[in-house]
């Protein structure tokens, strides 16, 4: 005879791919972030949520360009969690989160995003 229990599974979103992960992570399994030292810093709820509107600026006539002390501050946040990885794998296992930034953006920025924040992180690297 086999009995089931009803168990409750306690998630919480990863707060770089937002993929449901274990509270206790040290790493998210999704997209191998270091989600300890989030909870070392504080806690997951304590990280800004990145949105498109950090990494461009609009001036009054309606001209936009790429704000690149964000993109520097994203590819410090990016090499922080994962000091050990190439920007190539950086960039490939944060791609959710680069897409969703991306998205964001008005279409001319949007190419030139990715590259900067690659050539960024290959600084960053070196």
């Amino acid at each position: 005879m086999v009995i089931f229990s009803k168990r409750s599974v306690v998630t919480a979103k990863c707060p770089f791919c937002a993929e449901l992960i274990n509270p206790e992570a040290i790493k998210c399994k999704h997209c191998g972030s270091d989600v300890g030292s989030l909870k070392a810093r504080g806690s997951a709820e304590g990280v800004k949520k990145l949105v498109a509107s950090d990494f461009f600026t609009e001036d009054q006539d309606g001209d936009v360009a790429l704000d690149y002390d964000g993109i520097k501050a994203l590819a410090n946040q990016l090499h922080n969690e994962m000091p050990k990885n190439s920007a190539l794998s950086i960039m490939v296992t944060h791609e959710p989160v680069i897409r969703k930034i991306k998205s964001g953006l008005p279409i001319s920025l949007r190419e030139t995003f990715g590259t900067e924040l690659e050539g960024v992180l290959k600084i960053i690297k070196r």
